[in-house]
């Protein structure tokens, strides 16, 4: 503590015992309310944290309930999902092609790194697939991330990826990479 702290509670000892019948009703009355936020605060925080214990409950049961549904493959290559037309949950996400489909899935990590479970994370939890025939093309975006174009009833959605993740869409989807030389010939 500080000089200065020191001798303002000296002066505030002083007056305690120069008037005891002010001062203490003042202290007490003051460590009461003090008291009683803080009590209000803990509670708020607590309640905060079992809502929280809840939904990650709850984002696990719809998480573990989903992925028993799903017939993963033996292999499936982890991407990273940036921002994009989807709503499935952003980060790491399983990849593969089954039944003429490029499916996505969230990894667990994802869910792990979801540092606020929202009550909106549920809706975010599925198995997205997209028909082969609707994607139009993936490439690189300004030297930073992989851009996969496809169209859902002839309107066009964007998904990003890190640019590391070019190569997995290279061995998954080889035929459909953005040649400029191809949409010269158009």
């Amino acid at each position: 503590m500080s000089s200065l702290g020191i001798v303002l509670l000296l002066i505030i000892f002083i007056f305690i015992v120069d008037y005891p019948n002010i001062f203490i009703p003042v202290i007490l009355v003051i460590g009461g309310i003090l008291f009683i936020k803080s009590t209000r605060a803990y509670n708020q925080l607590t309640d905060k944290e079992k809502k929280t214990i809840k939904a990650k409950d709850r984002v696990w049961r719809k998480y573990n309930e989903i992925k028993s549904m799903i017939n993963f493959p033996i292999e499936t290559h982890i991407v990273h999902y940036i921002k994009g037309d989807s709503n499935i949950l952003k980060g790491s996400l399983h990849m593969w092609v089954q039944d003429k489909n490029l499916c996505f899935f969230p990894f667990i990590a994802s869910i792990d790194g979801a540092n606020s479970i929202s009550m909106d994370i549920e809706k975010n939890i599925f198995l997205l697939q997209i028909a082969i025939d609707d994607i139009e093309y993936y490439s690189i975006k300004s030297d930073k991330f992989t851009v996969l174009v496809y169209a859902v009833k002839g309107e066009k959605h964007f998904m990003f990826f890190t640019k590391r993740d070019y190569v997995v869409f290279e061995n998954l989807l080889p035929g459909k990479a953005y040649s400029y030389l191809d949409k010269k010939n158009y």
